[in-house]
């Protein structure tokens, strides 16, 4: 299982060896038709599942975007990657009402 939980994220942020290990995961996994670069609705992507899984509302995520750049190569966004991190784990420890766990996301109502 590849998931995200707050501790991880800032025990991710202590090691720079494990945290570029992460960074350069998310990125092959956004490049999945391997163009070496990750677009803007692609990095748009990553972001919302990083704040999911730390149970920070898509809403609440402007800071936390991964660039503003059309496009990132494998080091730009590694270096977002941090940023967005270190932004998001930040947003994690001031907002004492945040969730423990990542919000579950509910099952479609069937039409009986």
């Amino acid at each position: 299982v590849d998931l995200l939980s707050p501790q991880l994220a800032e025990a991710l942020l202590s090691d720079a060896g494990w945290l570029r290990y992460r960074a350069r995961s998310c990125f092959y996994k956004a490049d999945h038709n391997a163009t070496g670069v990750v677009d803007e609705a692609k990095a748009d992507r990553v972001t919302r599942r990083l704040c999911l899984e730390l149970g920070i509302g898509t809403g609440q995520a402007d800071d936390i975007e991964l660039g503003a750049a059309p496009s990132l190569n494998e080091d730009a966004f590694c270096s977002a990657f941090e940023v967005a991190l270190r932004r998001a784990v930040a947003r994690r420890r001031s907002d004492d009402s945040a969730p423990l766990q990542p919000p579950v996301a509910s099952k479609p109502q069937s039409d009986q």
